[in-house]
């Protein structure tokens, strides 16, 4: 008797754990590809544009952000992305955001198809679950070319623009990647951690280094991001990160 129920017992254990593999692979299955994602009940959606500077003989990983001309978190730095609109996806809002705060010249289609994770210039997608919120961000290569546009001419279109969609940011800094990583871990609160950066003087026309502090929104997405399970720190490679990560 003894025997059988432990038999009994072994099977259903081998059942349930098989029925869990076989949830969690459709799951994997789900998540992995653009078009699965786009029924992501999501809130807000943003982009951080990755891109290469060259400084001297050696290259740098860095980061495009903004910073916060309004609002509770104004004069912090964050990356371009807000709300979602009636009947976007994901990626239609983290590409309307961009180009709305970062006044890009790109079209609304082509930043879309930039994104769009079926190419090689997206390397990861993470989904937050914060609070009542679903928040979708997107890690993006761009060429230094497309960055240096949008930072020479940041201040010249927003002194053009009347509406305040291409007024939300009121000033444009790159952060190195592995400075910005260092400085979030660094830090327990995320609240008033500060990293170097490097900011565009439109009447030296030269980048001028500067202090500046993150927003906390931001800082609460990028730190699981950027630390494994055990609390280990992990540099930026191309192709090793995950296509879509999840975080609670």
């Amino acid at each position: 008797m003894n025997r059988f129920a432990k038999s009994v017992g072994s099977y259903l254990n081998y059942k349930s754990a098989l029925l869990a593999i076989l949830t969690l692979g459709s799951s994997l299955i789900a998540v992995h590809g653009h078009q699965s994602l786009e029924s992501v009940h999501f809130s807000a959606a943003f982009l951080l544009p990755v891109f290469d500077l060259k400084q001297g003989h050696s290259t740098k990983k860095y980061v495009l952000f903004g910073r916060e001309a309004g609002g509770w978190d104004v004069g912090t730095f964050c990356a371009g992305g807000g709300s979602r609109d009636n009947g976007e996806k994901p990626y239609d809002t983290a590409a309307r955001e961009f180009r709305e705060e970062m006044i890009s010249p790109w079209s609304q289609n082509k930043m879309v198809n930039y994104i769009d994770s079926r190419n090689d210039n997206t390397k990861s997608i993470m989904v937050y679950g914060m609070s009542n919120r679903i928040i979708v961000g997107y890690i993006t290569h761009f060429s230094y070319s497309a960055i240096r546009d949008i930072k020479e001419n940041f201040d010249e279109r927003r002194r053009g623009s009347y509406l305040w969609r291409y007024r939300e940011m009121d000033q444009l800094a790159m952060v190195a990647w592995n400075d910005l990583r260092d400085a979030i871990l660094k830090c327990s609160c995320n609240k008033g951690v500060k990293v170097r950066a490097l900011i565009w003087n439109p009447k030296t026309k030269q980048d001028e280094p500067e202090m500046i502090t993150l927003r906390p929104v931001q800082v609460a997405m990028l730190r699981p991001y950027l630390c494994d399970e055990k609390n280990k720190t992990r540099t930026y490679t191309p192709g090793i990160e995950p296509k879509v990560r999840f975080y609670n």
